[in-house]
């Protein structure tokens, strides 16, 4: 797991509830959120029975990204029917800066990717991010899909993408991971595939969120005391 600035921290269900109660998950001051991708890959291997150790036909994935909506740089949105290009935009859009991203695990067997690793996705000239989502996650919507690309010279993870359906330009669900270190130059030496992933988000509290939550908790106590 790459950790670039930690802030998880332990929290009961109780406070997790007061939070909620009392208001305290605005997006003022609860900007973290763990996005979590998973599904199963087909696998194809060229020159080997496995895709980085990881036997097939099929092997499941689990990814974890934790975003700082706080740290996020970039402000372009698209809203359904804007323009993108010569195309509109079936959905809403949203970019994300790199700088967002404050924790991640994206593993696979052996192969191991990190934020150094994601390269900028250009929808059309001038709409530019380092990844997008479908959903303003400051807000606290679950995002259905995404546009992430990471390439570490011999590897490449994709998390959703982007293409042309007849309602206009659409992210994806899929992900592929591909294997490019093989005997044959510029041919894979596997893949695992899906045109599936889901994705689930949690919101991580942070100190300012749990020390209203245990205010909260305090004032109901008080209030149940006075009853």
């Amino acid at each position: 797991m790459q950790i670039l600035n930690p802030a998880r921290a332990l929290t009961s269900p109780a406070l997790l509830a007061a939070a909620a109660a009392f208001g305290t998950t605005s997006t003022a001051s609860a900007s973290i959120y763990e996005l979590t991708f998973s599904g199963t890959y087909d696998i194809s291997s060229l020159f080997g029975p496995d895709l980085f150790g990881e036997p097939g036909p099929t092997a499941a994935f689990e990814y974890s990204i934790t975003i700082d909506t706080s740290l996020d740089t970039n402000t372009d949105a698209i809203l359904t029917g804007d323009t993108i290009g010569i195309f509109t935009a079936a959905h809403d859009f949203y970019g994300y800066s790199a700088s967002s991203i404050i924790a991640s695990s994206i593993t696979f067997g052996s192969q191991t990717f990190d934020v150094d690793d994601l390269e900028v996705q250009t929808l059309a000239a001038g709409v530019t991010a380092d990844f997008w989502l479908d959903t303003d996650i400051s807000t606290g919507a679950t995002p259905t899909a995404s546009f992430f690309r990471f390439d570490d010279g011999t590897s490449r993870l994709s998390l959703g993408g982007s293409s042309l359906s007849p309602g206009g330009v659409v992210l994806a669900q899929s992900s592929e991971l591909e294997d490019d270190d093989s005997p044959i130059p510029g041919v894979p030496n596997g893949s695992g595939t899906t045109s599936q992933t889901t994705i689930s988000m949690q919101f991580i509290p942070t100190p300012g969120t749990l020390g209203a939550a245990a205010a909260g908790l305090l004032l109901v106590s008080a209030r149940r005391r006075r009853a």
